[in-house]
């Protein structure tokens, strides 16, 4: 079995195991006390969905490939759910199996949907060292296959694409465990980013999540002039700085573009994924990434 199977595996022992044990203390807690608790899973849940769903808080806690399913914590908060749903005798028995099942199936679906699906086929276009997306959803794949480029590592769209468990689009924890598999052995290791502009300033290449706000007034000035979707992710590669106020960004649908810092603000979520050496000794390796960009 496959690592991702093994994840996947866990989370769902672990989930089966917190039912059985919520079952067992729940019927020692008044109807009052299992009405509380019901309550605070829901409200944990809810959380969570909001504040953790792309697993990047997890990162620093546990720095592992298969992320996109380990932090998915939506089954475990479903079968707690299930165990008190299940010893609520209020409920009419059927009443309760039906439930029980819909989370138990809700559990089920929320797991393995990372694996589910076949990765888009894509083809293998290069405009000079930018990796360009061949299908509509593969912009996350295309950007890590020239952020590894930049630094020695070979890799294809489609390479790419299976590895981020790419489907309809790449959820972030998917681009973070092609982009962990990726450097194994290697001297690069990956690290997310959250911050301003400032943080990018270093000039080391990273993957941006960029997106054009709804509410933006002049938005369909960038509809028009580069094709960009109001809420519409979309992932490009920042290069470097040219100055304070331009920048390049490699763009795997147009290729290299020349943004202003303002552009930049405005798109940019503030959410990054770069490579950095393993060990201090090899920073002397992001002066070759530099030169390979250039």
């Amino acid at each position: 079995m496959s690592e991702l199977g093994l994840s996947l595996v866990l989370v769902l022992l672990v989930s089966t195991g917190l039912f059985m044990v919520t079952v067992r203390l729940s019927e020692t807690l008044s109807t009052a006390k299992r009405n509380a608790f019901a309550a605070t899973v829901m409200f944990l849940g809810v959380a969570y969905h909001w504040l953790f769903r792309d697993g990047a808080a997890f990162e620093q806690l546990l720095s592992h490939a298969n992320l996109i399913v380990l932090s998915n914590w939506i089954p475990i908060f479903a079968m707690i759910l299930a165990g008190l749903v299940w010893t609520n005798t209020a409920i009419l028995k059927w009443r309760r199996a039906l439930s029980v099942f819909g989370l138990v199936v809700a559990s089920l679906y929320s797991a393995s949907s990372p694996v589910l699906g076949v990765a888009p086929q894509c083809e293998e276009r290069w405009d000079g060292d930018v990796c360009m997306q061949t299908t509509p959803w593969t912009c996350s794949p295309a950007s890590a296959a020239t952020l590894l480029k930049a630094h020695g590592i070979p890799a294809t769209e489609q390479e790419m694409a299976k590895l981020c468990l790419t489907r309809q689009g790449t959820r972030w924890m998917g681009l973070y465990r092609g982009l962990s598999l990726k450097t194994e052995g290697t001297g690069w290791r990956v690290e997310l980013i959250h911050g301003s502009i400032e943080t990018l300033r270093d000039n080391e290449p990273a993957i941006l999540v960029a997106e054009l706000p709804e509410d933006l007034p002049n938005r369909d000035e960038y509809r028009r002039t580069s094709g960009w979707i109001p809420g519409q992710q979309h992932a490009v590669v920042f290069i470097r700085f040219l100055d304070e106020d331009r920048l390049v960004v490699a763009d795997p649908s147009f290729g290299r573009e020349l943004w202003r810092t303002d552009e930049l603000q405005t798109l940019w979520t503030g959410m990054a994924m770069r490579l950095v050496p393993r060990t201090p000794v090899l920073n002397s390796m992001r002066n070759q990434v530099a030169a390979n960009l250039r």
